[in-house]
């Protein structure tokens, strides 16, 4: 026994050895400045600030556009990006005088357009800002910002999708996430009805992701002259794939069963509403409701023909983005970071604090993201009248 005690004792390695002491420091060495990097660069890549490519007129705007040199300051009380979110989404609607309008589209469907009627004598060339809710929004969900918009001088007029907003479906068919024909038809109507006007959009959330997909497809016949997306999603496959948290995914597809349930009679020999209404995650619905409509045979293909940033790279108005880096939703992991500084159209604004489509400050729960999109299209206005005056 003891022998055999010796043999084995004599088969470890000499951890004292040089060699070993050597290399296991590199080793380790090597480890811990990899993780100190890593920690570094993580840090870095998710830091509130501006961010932007040096060009001219992002110049401008940057100087200009005082509200890019503030940050979201939220009541410390409501300082949670959950509490964000919830407020943003509960907040009593502002009472607005607005006047509905129905239009037709080429395929014998319609969607309404809600116009902001306080200022009944504002002139034929005030600007219009044509505002994009969020996935199940309306009027009442875009009040606030309309408000605001009124009060600087601004027509605003509120665009609601095929069946939402409270309105009928007169053809079975719902609007994809990112399919922009509905739009540009009602784009086109507006600046027939105010061709002296000059028009800027606004989306948010979900909104969002159809305006930058009207804006790609679009390009430089897209009339808009600027755009603004608040808390936006950028990449639906990543987003809707694995980075949307379940709870919110639960509530978001909730909201949106209960605008499929107003037009089952429409749409009932068309999807499966056992199957649909019983779906509790994206990829699911999705398959059982949008992809009947697009002709796609998964949700991955709708998710991938819809993506919000698929011709990114082809718009080529400003636009101005502003995302939270405390968002429940659209998450920071989502916000390209590395792909912005490229594209020269873009400038990105990130915020500490926030949440999605929140950005509510002091007790009176005052949109920051709300002053500084309109600030941002001042500027952008005012810089192209300039430019186009010289």
């Amino acid at each position: 026994m003891k022998s055999s005690s010796s043999r084995i004792m004599m088969d470890f390695p000499d951890i004292f050895n040089p060699v070993y002491i050597l290399s296991g420091s590199i080793v380790l060495s090597t480890m811990i400045l990899w993780y100190c990097r890593r920690r570094r660069n993580s840090q870095k890549l998710y830091t509130a600030g501006f961010f932007y490519n040096p060009n001219q007129l992002n110049s401008y705007v940057y100087e200009n556009c005082k509200s890019l040199s503030t940050q979201c300051k939220p009541t410390f009380l409501f300082s949670n990006g959950h509490i964000q979110s919830i407020l943003a989404s509960y907040l009593s609607p502002v009472k607005l005088t607005s006047r509905r309008e129905y239009i037709d589209l080429t395929d014998g469907g319609h969607i309404a357009l809600d116009w902001i009627e306080e200022t009944p004598n504002l002139s034929e060339d005030a600007p219009i800002i044509i505002v994009l809710p969020t996935l199940t929004g309306d009027l009442d969900s875009c009040s606030r910002f309309c408000h605001q918009a009124h009060l600087r001088g601004y027509r605003s007029v509120v665009f609601n999708k095929r069946g939402h907003g409270n309105t009928e479906l007169k053809v079975p068919k719902l609007q994809g996430f990112g399919e922009t024909l509905d739009l540009r038809q009602a784009i086109e109507h507006i600046h027939k009805e105010f061709p002296q006007a000059r028009l800027a959009i606004i989306g948010s959330s979900a909104g969002s992701g159809l305006m930058s997909s009207y804006l790609g497809e679009y390009s430089s016949s897209a009339i808009v002259e600027t755009g603004v997306a608040i808390s936006p999603g950028y990449d639906m496959v990543s987003l809707f794939g694995y980075q949307l948290p379940r709870l919110y995914e639960f509530i978001l597809l909730f909201n949106l069963k209960k605008i499929l349930k107003q037009h089952q009679d429409k749409l009932g020999h068309i999807v499966n509403y056992s199957s649909a209404l019983s779906s509790w995650s994206f990829s699911e619905y999705d398959y059982h409701v949008y992809s009947k409509f697009g002709g796609q045979s998964s949700a991955l293909q709708y998710w991938k023909e819809n993506n919000p940033m698929r011709d990114a790279g082809k718009i080529t108005v400003p636009v101005l983005l502003i995302s939270s880096l405390d968002d429940p939703v659209c998450v920071k992991e989502n916000i390209p970071f590395d792909k912005l500084p490229e594209n020269e159209t873009f400038m990105l604004v990130t915020t500490d604090k926030g949440g999605h489509c929140g950005f509510l400050e002091g007790w009176s729960l005052t949109s920051w993201s709300d002053r500084l999109a309109l600030d941002y299209i001042d500027t952008i206005l005012k810089y192209k009248s300039e430019n186009k005056a010289e």
